[in-house]
């Protein structure tokens, strides 16, 4: 349970590092918004658990809104697609992973 405590306790939005976004937001988007909705948890319940945990990290400790929005984004979009069945929508998240992660190479090169 500490690792997760530790999670909780270091919100990042990876800047100038594309490679930690990706995982980052693919562990975002399949292990808290694909794995919870294929083994049966109620699509409403992951995300209003999920942006409780977001809450926590903006307002103890000192995330940031726009990581904050991104990261939801992510389990929404994906839990979503789980749980109607949508799998065109990994094209949207692809599309979603790619500008960010081209931004954070951006973000590399100016530093």
């Amino acid at each position: 349970m500490n690792w997760l405590v530790a999670l909780l306790k270091s919100p990042s939005s990876f800047r100038a590092d594309p490679w930690g976004y990706f995982r980052n937001q693919m562990g975002h988007a399949y292990i808290v918004g694909a794995i919870p909705v294929l083994a049966g948890v109620p699509l409403i319940l992951v995300l209003v658990a999920y942006a409780a945990w977001e809450a926590v990290q903006f307002f103890r400790y000192d995330a940031e809104l726009y990581d904050n929005f991104e990261d939801m984004a992510h389990v929404a979009l994906i839990g979503f697609a789980t749980y109607f069945w949508l799998p065109e929508f990994g094209i949207v998240q692809a599309l979603f992973l790619g500008a960010g992660f081209f931004y954070r190479v951006a973000e590399r090169s100016a530093s």
